[in-house]
């Protein structure tokens, strides 16, 4: 992944940048991509969760080009008003194993900071992972787009309305994929300068390739239950795609997307991709 660096003698200033709030769905390449905010900016002042950024709501952000962290939109709706938004997604299933991956490099690599969660996702197979309590709580990402304050509550709602409300807030933010990252960082003038020489976008927490990693191999039984449990994600993570790649076109509705009537020939091929892979065999 190569992104252009800044030439220092164009460097902009400080108060030219203060526009951008990253809204971080844990498992989607955000901290790669604010270590590349801070880099092509000077600073990203970051949130591990909403709680530890109301309490700082007192400080002047004015000055501060960026903004990020594991946020619910209800959390960040109503605040800072100026700044663009934006918000990473990734394939739903490759996200939850990449966590549970994740888990046995921390877990392994610094044991005494991995936490009670992690160490409990070690002791299980990915599948009992996915079925258990542990991953209810961050095994949707459409939960990070709703205006709900608790997971347990929006459980109570059915799952086709939290589905469309999620999409209509998408709409609030520029959206990227993990799986499309540079083109996205292309797309973000905010990260762009006059340049002096490529350089790779910063990955960090990849654990997939890390030797401590453990393997995983679905059966196709479990990869439907995957499917089916994670349906809505997936239609959440489509339409994401298609709000990518037509920033400024007109967005499909969310009502009939996911009803499977809308008639545009670009929302029609979206929903064709999203029976395709519901229904496709693996391998």
């Amino acid at each position: 992944m190569l992104l252009q660096t800044k030439n220092e003698a164009s460097v902009k200033t400080r108060d030219q940048y203060t526009n951008l709030l990253f809204l971080h769905i844990p498992k989607c390449g955000g901290t790669s991509f604010t270590q590349l905010i801070t880099k092509q900016l000077g600073e990203c002042r970051y949130f591990q969760n909403g709680k530890a950024l109301e309490s700082n709501l007192q400080q002047d952000f004015g000055n501060i080009p960026a903004i990020g962290g594991h946020f619910y939109h209800f959390e960040v709706r109503e605040l800072f008003p100026g700044r663009k938004r934006i918000v990473l997604l990734r394939d739903p299933l490759q996200r939850l194993i990449s966590s549970y991956k994740y888990a046995h490099f921390a877990v392994m690599t610094e044991p005494d900071k991995a936490t009670k969660d992690q160490r409990a996702m070690t002791a299980m197979t990915f599948e009992d992972y996915f079925r258990s309590e542990n991953s209810r709580s961050e095994k949707h990402m459409a939960m990070f787009m709703l205006g709900l304050r608790s997971t347990d509550k929006a459980r109570e709602i059915e799952m086709s309305l939290l589905f469309r409300q999620a999409c209509q807030n998408l709409g609030d933010y520029k959206v990227g994929t993990v799986e499309n990252l540079d083109e996205f960082v292309k797309s973000i003038p905010e990260l762009q300068s006059e340049v002096r020489e490529p350089t790779e976008i910063p990955k960090e927490n990849v654990s997939e390739d890390r030797s401590v990693s453990p393997d995983i191999d679905l059966d196709e039984g479990f990869l439907a239950e995957c499917r089916e449990d994670l349906k809505y994600d997936f239609l959440f993570y489509d339409y994401a795609r298609f709000l990518s790649n037509d920033q400024i076109g007109s967005k499909p509705d969310v009502r009939s997307l996911e009803n499977n009537q809308n008639t545009t020939s670009d929302s029609t091929n979206v929903m064709a991709r999203m029976r395709k892979w519901l229904t496709a065999q693996p391998g």
